[in-house]
């Protein structure tokens, strides 16, 4: 039971930000043991100032439940300023609690562009690279494999 409530929370936590977005692109899914599993998307659209880069959700018994968000908070200049938000479950609050934001400067090449290594509680790193657009939104894009 706890697991199915743990499981809606984060679901309904994901899905009301993201049901006007389209599917995000998936870098890595996966198990660690027989209690929780994980995964690392990215998101394929161009993100505004306030947007979310990548997101590694992970499902298991509280506290482990939880996600890590990379957040574009926007650009000063040629330095893009990004947060990573670490957030789980809160058995006693009975909701996701945000427990850590840490700072991330990206300076951004004479193209407008740079590359962010993500590297995600569970999941394998990957650095993705980020383009500034003339709107001042940031466009993520994969390495070919």
């Amino acid at each position: 039971m706890k697991r199915l409530l743990v499981a809606w929370l984060l679901g309904m936590a994901l899905a009301s930000s993201a049901a006007a977005e389209p599917e995000w692109t998936v870098v890595e899914t996966g198990r660690a043991g027989f209690h929780w599993s994980f995964s690392l998307k990215v998101n394929p659209e161009r993100i505004p100032p306030g947007g979310v880069i990548a997101n590694e959700s992970r499902w298991s018994e509280p506290p482990s439940s939880g996600t890590a968000i990379w957040y574009f908070a926007g650009t000063d200049g040629r330095t893009a300023h990004i947060f990573v938000i670490f957030q789980e479950f809160s058995k006693p609050a009975a909701r996701i609690v945000e427990i850590e934001r840490r700072p991330i400067l990206v300076t951004l090449d004479q193209e407008d562009t740079a590359s962010l290594t993500l590297f995600p509680l569970h999941a394998k790193s990957v650095t993705v690279k980020l383009k500034r657009n003339p709107d001042q939104t940031i466009s993520v894009s994969l390495p070919s494999q």
